[in-house]
């Protein structure tokens, strides 16, 4: 099966991926849960992996209720079966030793290693999986560096239970350095040619950026390789920018990379259009979601935004039925899943901002 999802992702992300019109599905994907639920809050962050061992979709979400960010996990009703209706909840992910994690109340944004050719497959690296999730530094500590840090953890199977690998972190390493504030947002792609993974992360600067003036408190995107067997990073690189009379002027994180046939790279990513304030929580309303390019052989080269094409409406022109099904406001974390028909669709949560479900678009 392996080898006819990949024919069929490649063919997708090779042709009618960026040229494709998107029609939202209003019907939604997950709902948040009753009060004093684990997600009773928001329900979004999707990271959507095949899980060979039950032949069905597994999905790591953003769980949130008051005071306690967590991931939790769906399990698709089939291998084509993905819209509103036909994901069940698994409750939170299992981890063994949760006294390594740097905040038990904030584990989240989890992200799957996936096959940089074969999107949605998850990557098996020493016979195991592996994870990114981000959490806090607790307040009680000195601040030293970023206040979110990444962290990692391994698991045998995908339904866990996950061991924190507590000698991996991406944190602040420079108080001069776009990530000074905040390390969040990972994604992570394995390249089995370097047996190396390629991690991007949504980076917060403590300081404003002169690099952009018109958004010194704008959020980049930065790359960086991670050596699993040796357990070593490569030098961090500022892949993309705010830019300018965009709708990414704001700022940009959450790159899910699709690999062309041509080998260049194509990457979803979400944004915004409104530059943070020094005092703000730095992802003001509206966030947006579209395409960035990379025509470099590998990606972590320098990324430019496609400002002709997006498959994402502006909160002005949905329409009555959408805004009744809660979509507006907010479009985050845009999460693509080509499946082997070739039909392909984007998750994505939306709603007001710490109340979002999750909704989906599909291709025509």
């Amino acid at each position: 099966m392996v080898a006819s999802m990949a024919d069929t992702m490649n063919e997708s992300a090779n042709g009618p991926l960026l040229e494709s019109e998107w029609i939202l599905d209003a019907k939604c994907v997950l709902t948040r849960g009753e009060s004093g639920e684990i997600d009773s809050g928001v329900v979004g962050d999707p990271c959507i992996v095949w899980d060979e061992m039950i032949e069905r979709w597994r999905m790591f979400y953003f769980a949130q209720m008051e005071g306690k960010d967590s991931t939790c996990m769906a399990i698709s009703r089939s291998p084509d079966e993905v819209a509103g209706g036909d994901w069940s909840k698994e409750g939170p992910v299992e981890i063994l030793d949760e006294s390594e994690v740097k905040s038990l109340n904030m584990v989240h944004k989890w992200w799957v290693v996936t096959d940089a050719r074969l999107p949605n497959h998850p990557a098996k690296i020493n016979g195991k999986y592996l994870s990114l999730f981000v959490t806090r530094i607790p307040d009680s500590e000195p601040i030293a560096h970023s206040s979110k840090v990444i962290q990692f953890a391994e698991a045998e199977t995908l339904n866990g239970p996950w061991k924190i690998l507590p000698d991996l972190i991406i944190e602040s390493d420079c108080d001069d350095f776009v990530d000074s504030l905040n390390c969040d947002t990972p994604t992570a792609y394995w390249f089995w040619e370097r047996d190396e993974v390629l991690i991007y992360y949504k980076a917060y600067p403590r300081r404003p950026i002169a690099e952009s003036p018109f958004s010194p408190y704008g959020s980049c995107l930065v790359s960086v390789w991670l050596d699993p067997r040796k357990r070593a990073f490569s030098a961090k690189k500022t892949v993309l920018r705010p830019q300018q009379n965009t709708w990414a002027q704001g700022w940009v994180g959450g790159l899910h990379l699709i690999c062309r046939e041509n080998g260049k790279w194509i990457g979803l990513i979400n944004a915004s259009s409104t530059p943070p304030e020094e005092t703000c929580d730095r992802e003001p309303a509206p966030s947006m979601g579209g395409w960035a390019i990379c025509e470099d052989t590998c990606p972590d080269g320098v990324w430019t935004l496609d400002t002709e094409r997006s498959p994402f409406l502006r909160t002005e022109n949905l329409e009555a039925t959408a805004i009744e099904a809660g979509v507006g406001v907010n479009f985050w974390r845009h999460h693509l899943l080509i499946m082997r028909s070739g039909e392909m669709r984007i998750f994505f949560n939306s709603g007001k901002y710490g109340h979002e479900q999750m909704y989906s678009l599909v291709s025509e």
